[in-house]
């Protein structure tokens, strides 16, 4: 059972005192003896013992009227309501390079696993400036020449942790080692134009890569036309390493040709999208803008309803003003008191 208005059952506090006080007011009129002692003796009756029957129904009747405003329902079922959440789709690439160094704390670990790490802590919080998304349909989507749809939108986040765990590069010489950015924002954007998640404050993409657009049917910049025109906003983060040459090198030159065509395109998906783009270089960054991404994009926090409930008040109210009733006829009648 629950109560619809479980507010009202306050009012019960006030029973005991309204008791007190009741009992301990003296009558308004009484008759003078100079001695009750031969009273004293006499044998209670049964309406004596009664006497403050009536007072007590009454009491009894109060109490249940309580209870029945406060709207008890048996049944129903737990149903999360979320007024204006935000849909979000987390687009993460797992190319080749993508399983590349990085240090986060100090420790060496990989692009890939740092991003899946932090992915989860965006969604489910970290107790620090990640607060999570539990009022959110979140999906997931991994690309690397095709991009798949890890999970579509969900509030069950607690299934992410496994569904990542089953995200790699491909092995060397993989034919599907390459980068599709076009086609994996493409693809988030009409997973989320189709969406029925409730009333949605707004749509978003989450997109983090590490090298440009060698792959796919559409650029950068039609994926981002795509999703501007369905109204979704894009998030780009882009991972750059360290220098892979010496500065006079023709592969440093071109590294950081690519790395220039890398971020003008992210710059522009940002752009076009009112999102942002920013560059990291370390797993500390990469939180730092993930945090930056959770603060711009505040949504209201979900609420728990119950529906097809059965209300169980009326029989309460009935039976309250039974017991009104029958306190009043005793009172007046077989328990009448004089004065």
């Amino acid at each position: 059972m629950r109560f619809e208005q479980p507010w009202v059952l306050l009012l019960l506090v006030f029973i005991p005192m309204l008791v007190w006080w009741r009992m301990r007011r003296r009558p308004s009129a009484a008759l003078r003896f100079s001695s009750a002692e031969p009273a004293a003796s006499l044998r209670r009756t049964v309406r004596a013992r009664l006497a403050r029957l009536p007072f007590w129904l009454r009491v009894a009747a109060l109490c249940l009227l309580i209870v029945a405003l406060a709207q008890p329902q048996t049944g129903g079922r737990r149903t999360r309501e979320v007024g204006r959440g935000i849909a979000i789709y987390m687009v993460i690439d797992r190319s080749g390079s993508m399983n590349s160094p990085i240090s986060y704390g100090g420790k060496p670990t990989t692009r890939l696993r740092l991003a899946k790490q932090f992915l989860l802590e965006f969604v489910a919080g970290n107790g620090d400036a990640l607060k999570g998304r539990s009022s959110d349909p979140v999906g997931i989507i991994s690309f690397a020449r095709r991009p798949e749809t890890v999970c579509p939108l969900t509030f069950a986040h607690d299934s992410f942790a496994g569904l990542l765990a089953g995200i790699h590069t491909p092995v060397e010489g993989d034919p599907d080692n390459a980068t599709a950015i076009g086609d994996a924002v493409s693809l988030a954007a009409a997973r989320l134009r189709s969406s029925s998640a409730g009333e949605l404050k707004s749509k978003v993409i989450v997109l983090v890569t590490d090298g440009e657009n060698t792959a796919g049917v559409r650029s950068v910049v039609e994926g981002a036309q795509l999703a501007a025109n369905w109204g979704i906003r894009v998030h780009a983060i882009g991972i750059v390493g360290a220098a892979p040459a010496p500065a006079n090198s023709a592969l440093y030159q071109y590294g950081v040709q690519q790395r220039f065509i890398a971020e003008r395109d992210l710059t522009q998906l940002a752009g076009i999208c009112g999102g942002i783009y920013r560059s990291v270089q370390d797993g500390e960054a990469l939180k730092t803008v993930y945090a930056e991404i959770d603060r711009l994009e505040k949504s209201e926090v979900a609420r728990t309803r119950f529906a097809g409930g059965e209300d169980q008040y009326p029989p309460l109210i009935l039976s309250s003003v039974v017991l009104l009733m029958a306190g009043s006829g005793l009172a007046g009648t077989w328990l009448r008191r004089i004065p």
